[in-house]
C-alpha cells in the first residue's frame, strides 16, 4: 500500500509540473527542458549516493541497468518531442491507451514466451488491449483534429506518445523483476546518463534554446520541485508493485494534467474533457479486469 501511496503523490506532483509546462513553457523548447530535468536527477541523485551511500550489492545486475538507461531515454526523450506537437493531457492520454496494449507484449518477452504460444488468458489480454489502443488511437486524432491541431502535428505527437508508452512498459517490467532490492536513489542515479545527452543534441539540432539565466533558473526549479523529487517515489513505488499497478495509478494522469491546462490557461474543451474522461473509465477497468483475471489464474 506504501508503494502505491508512493506513486500516486509522484504522479501527483509531475502532472501539475507537466500541466503547467504544457501551457506555459516555449513548445519550441521541449528538449532543452528534457535537457535541464534529466541532468538535474542524475546530479541530485548522484550527489545523494555521495553523502549518504547505498549498499555496493545494488551494482550487480549492471545488464539490466544498462537496458533501464536506453528505455528511460526512449521514453523521456519521446514525451517531452511529443508535448511539442500536442497537449501534455492528450501524450499522458496516448500513453495509457498503448501501456496495457504493451505491457501484455513487454510480460511476454520477459518471461520468454513466444505470442504464439502464450496461454489463452495471455492471448485474450493481448485482443483487448489491442481493440482498447484503436479505438483510443482513432478517438485521439479525431478530438485533436476537432479542436484545430494539424494532422501531420496530431499524427507525430501521438506517435512519439506511443513510443514514451513503450519506454514506460519496459521500464516497469525492468524495475520489478530485476531491481526491486537495489536502491531507487542508485537506480535514479544512474538511469539517465544517456537521456540528458539525448535530450542536449536534439535540442541543439532542432531548436533555438533560450540562454537568458532567468529561463535557466525558471527551467530548473521547475525540473526540481516537477521532475527530480518526485522521481524518488516513482522509483520506490513501481520496484515495489506489479506493472498493471503502476498502469492503473497512471490511468488518472491524463485528468490531473488537463486540469492543471485548463487552470493555466483559463478555458476547457469539451471534446478533449469526454475522451480524457472515457479513457480513464476504459483504462480502469480494463486494468481491474486483468488483476482479477491474474488472481483467478493464479
Amino acid at each position: 500500500m506504501q508503494a502505491i501511496i508512493a506513486i500516486i503523490v509522484s504522479l501527483l506532483l509531475q502532472s501539475v509540473a507537466y500541466g503547467y509546462i504544457s501551457v506555459r513553457y516555449p513548445s519550441g523548447n521541449m528538449m532543452q527542458f528534457a535537457f535541464v530535468a534529466c541532468l538535474l536527477c542524475a546530479l541530485f541523485y548522484e550527489l545523494s549516493l555521495r553523502i549518504w551511500p547505498v549498499e555496493p550489492h545494488a551494482q550487480e545486475d549492471s545488464r539490466a541497468m544498462r537496458r533501464l538507461g536506453v528505455f528511460t531515454a526512449l521514453s523521456y526523450v519521446a514525451f517531452f518531442a511529443a508535448m511539442a506537437f500536442i497537449p501534455a493531457s492528450v501524450v499522458s492520454l496516448t500513453e495509457i491507451a498503448v501501456g496495457p496494449l504493451f505491457a501484455v507484449f513487454v510480460s511476454a518477452w520477459f518471461l520468454g514466451e513466444k505470442l504464439s504460444a502464450v496461454k489463452t488468458n495471455h492471448r485474450r489480454d493481448l485482443w483487448s488491449a489491442a481493440g482498447f489502443f484503436v479505438v483510443m488511437f482513432a478517438a485521439t486524432l479525431l478530438v485533436l483534429k476537432m479542436v484545430g491541431v494539424v494532422m501531420s502535428n496530431a499524427i507525430w505527437g501521438v506517435l512519439l506518445s506511443c513510443c514514451a508508452g513503450l519506454g514506460v512498459a519496459i521500464i516497469a517490467s525492468i524495475a520489478r523483476l530485476h531491481l526491486a532490492h537495489v536502491s531507487p536513489r542508485l537506480v535514479l542515479a544512474r538511469r539517465f546518463h544517456l537521456t540528458y545527452p539525448c535530450a542536449l543534441a536534439l535540442g541543439l539540432v532542432f531548436e533555438h534554446w533560450i540562454w537568458r539565466w532567468d529561463f535557466w533558473l525558471f527551467s530548473v526549479l521547475v525540473a526540481f520541485f516537477g521532475v527530480a523529487l518526485p522521481m524518488f517515489l516513482m522509483q520506490w513505488g513501481v520496484q515495489r508493485v506489479r506493472p498493471m499497478i503502476t498502469m492503473l495509478t497512471l490511468a488518472f494522469v491524463p485528468a490531473i494534467v488537463y486540469m492543471t491546462e485548463t487552470a493555466f490557461s483559463g478555458h476547457a474543451n469539451v471534446w478533449v474533457s469526454g475522451l480524457i474522461a472515457l479513457a480513464v473509465v476504459f483504462s480502469v477497468v480494463y486494468t481491474f479486469l486483468d488483476m482479477r483475471r491474474s488472481q483467478a489464474s493464479a
